[in-house]
């Protein structure tokens, strides 16, 4: 087994996954616990696809602000599917993020921006993802996206489909992202 291969290995063993997880686990219980302990409301649904425009006919500050959630859903639906991070974690802020994936990443914690950017960069680096997509918006004080994915892991031939949501908060006058779910159909 070459060193390349042999490091992968390593690195996507259980033992790792556990000591990501543990780590998580570490983190959610030194951080604060305020905003990621309730259960979500599912409000109306935001209809239409992803637009970085206000509403059509219309400038005032209310439909833009409006608009701004799914500027960011727009953002993170563009980076997943190019697998490029950065457009993602320009929606981090100092709120911590609730990561949580069924297979392939923390199976659930809290992270620091910085945190949230290197297990979304492992994520990507061990899956090949097939498709991303944003299927609902619901709008509220916490508008969330709800995505159909699918993906590979970069040794298996194994196609994986799951839903991943995510979850913006209001930090100032900023949406960011507060959470990233991801669970099998």
């Amino acid at each position: 087994m070459s060193g390349g291969k042999r490091m992968r290995a390593v690195l996507a063993s259980p033992v790792v996954v556990l000591l990501l997880c543990l780590c998580g686990i570490l983190v959610v219980s030194v951080c604060s616990q305020a905003g990621s302990g309730g259960t979500l409301s599912w409000g109306p649904s935001i209809p239409g696809p992803l637009s970085r425009s206000a509403s059509e006919g219309t400038s005032s500050e209310e439909d833009t602000a409006a608009s701004r959630p799914l500027a960011v859903f727009s953002d993170v639906e563009e980076g997943w599917r190019r697998e490029e991070v950065s457009l993602l974690s320009q929606h981090f802020g100092d709120t911590p993020i609730l990561i949580s994936f069924s297979r392939g990443g923390p199976r659930g914690g809290t992270f620091s921006s910085m945190q949230a950017e290197y297990a979304l960069r492992d994520h990507f680096h061990y899956t090949v993802g097939e498709s991303f997509e944003f299927v609902e918006y619901q709008d509220g004080e916490e508008p969330l996206a709800i995505a159909v994915r699918s993906y590979r892991f970069t040794e298996e031939d194994v196609l994986y489909h799951d839903h991943v949501q995510v979850v913006l908060t209001r930090e100032d006058d900023e949406w960011v992202i507060s959470e990233i779910r991801a669970a099998e159909d």
